[in-house]
Order: C-alpha cells, then sequence, then structure tokens
C-alpha cells in the first residue's frame, strides 16, 4: 500500500537473525531493496553469521538487491549489558566483506551517529568503503567464474572468483578464530607468475602449482591476476600457531 501510494521512492526492510528465516521469504517480494543484518556480538561467531547471510542471499531471488548491515555498535548502546562490547575493526571488516563474497549488492554500517563516538571504527568503516567503491566496478559489472573449487579441508574458507576487465579477482576470506594457510592453484596457473593483493600495496609470487598462503583469523584479501583463469582449486585448512 505504501508503495503504491509513494512509487517514486525505493522501498527497503532489514531482517535480523532468527526472524529473518521467518520473515525474508514471505516480506521480501515487498521490497525493492532487502537488507540481511551481520550483527555478531553479543553471542554469534563470524561463521554462523556467514551461514544466516548465505541462507538470506539464497531466500531472495538473485534479480534483487540486497544489502549486509554490519553491526558498529556497542550492545550497551541499546540498553542490553550482557557481555556488551564494541565490535574490533577487524570485526568489521570481515562483516563488511560477507556480503560482496556471498553475492550481495551493498554494504551498510549501522550507525553514524554511534560510529562517531567511535573514532578507530569510523576510520575504519571509511577505510572499507573506499576499497568497495573501487571493487564496486567487479562486483557490480563482473562474472563469477564458474571454475572455483574446494577440496574438503578449505571449507572453513570463504571465496569468490569473478571475471572482468581481461582479469581474475579472487575474493578470500577466514571467518573463524585459528590462523589457517591456504593454497591457490589449480590447471589454469600454467606458469609462475605473482598475484596482486590489493589495498596491501603487495604481490603474492606463484609458481606453476599456484600459491600457500596464511590468513589469521578474520583475516580477508583481494587477489588480483592477469588474464581470466579458467579454474581455481582452493586446498588447505592447515591450523597454524602464531603469526610469522
Amino acid at each position: 500500500m505504501v508503495k503504491r501510494e509513494n512509487p517514486a521512492h525505493h522501498f527497503m526492510a532489514a531482517f535480523w537473525h532468527k526472524p529473518m528465516r521467518q520473515n525474508i521469504p514471505e516480506y521480501a517480494s515487498a521490497f525493492d531493496v532487502v537488507l540481511a543484518e551481520a550483527y555478531m556480538i553479543p553471542d554469534k561467531s563470524m561463521s554462523l553469521i556467514a551461514d544466516q547471510i548465505r541462507w538470506a542471499r539464497q531466500a531472495v531471488p538473485v534479480d534483487k538487491p540486497m544489502c549486509t548491515v554490519v553491526q558498529c555498535f556497542d550492545t550497551a548502546d541499546h540498553g542490553r549489558q550482557a557481555n556488551s562490547r564494541p565490535p574490533t575493526p577487524a570485526e568489521v571488516r570481515c562483516a563488511a566483506y560477507l556480503g560482496p563474497i556471498l553475492g550481495y549488492q551493498g554494504v551498510t554500517f549501522y550507525s553514524a551517529e554511534l560510529l562517531a563516538k567511535r573514532p578507530q571504527l569510523m576510520a575504519e568503516a571509511k577505510k572499507i568503503a573506499g576499497e568497495l567503491r573501487t571493487l564496486s566496478p567487479v562486483l557490480l559489472g563482473g562474472k563469477d567464474a564458474p571454475g572455483l573449487g574446494f577440496r574438503p579441508d578449505a571449507k572453513a574458507g570463504l571465496f569468490r572468483m569473478m571475471h572482468y576487465a581481461g582479469k581474475t579477482y579472487v575474493f578470500a576470506l577466514n571467518p573463524t578464530d585459528r590462523r589457517i594457510r591456504f593454497h591457490f592453484g589449480g590447471p589454469s596457473v600454467r606458469k609462475p607468475g605473482s598475484a596482486k593483493v590489493l589495498f596491501q600495496n603487495r604481490r603474492v609470487a606463484f609458481k606453476v602449482r599456484g600459491f600457500r598462503l596464511a590468513f589469521d583469523p578474520l583475516t580477508v584479501r583481494v587477489f588480483e591476476l592477469d588474464g581470466e583463469l579458467a579454474e581455481l582449486r582452493v586446498t588447505g585448512g592447515e591450523r597454524l600457531g602464531q603469526a610469522e
């Protein structure tokens, strides 16, 4: 009814955790944009949040735009004291990249008023927003590469491979609380070269069999490789000790 009376504006709704599973299938069609809240504090692991975000994306038609809502507040700000704390910059970064990796078109941070109270989180949110703006041509104009495969030992991570403008982009995220090493390779990596690690001013050299890299808890990396790789296999999942 509201949309009928005001057709010039877009309408969106945000869904939170348990009600998300109950309400998204029924109500998503009534809105132009659907938001799924990625709130990990006080008692949700990032892996659980990732599962919920993935489920929400699969429950909504693929042509319906979706955004994640990243928690940037202390639960005490809303009157809940048990286990209250603000998220860390690493948690905000990890939660923000869940959406792009799992097929969402946008990311929002809740909220500007509460972020203003925490300069460190505000700075991280602005940095992430700048990165996603840089990646927007890839995320909105690129194509998912069908040749991304995993061995069961790599299932702890989250990955997405896309082709855009003659290059391959690989999004990789470790949502767990442990340090893990992953190996990226496969038949398409036929000669030595290097992958650019975006936003980190570094490159990772690889041989014919690809490259291995350790991911600290909640670490996100975006790799850029020349050419459109037909196939990339992710293996590993090896648990490591302290950071090297």
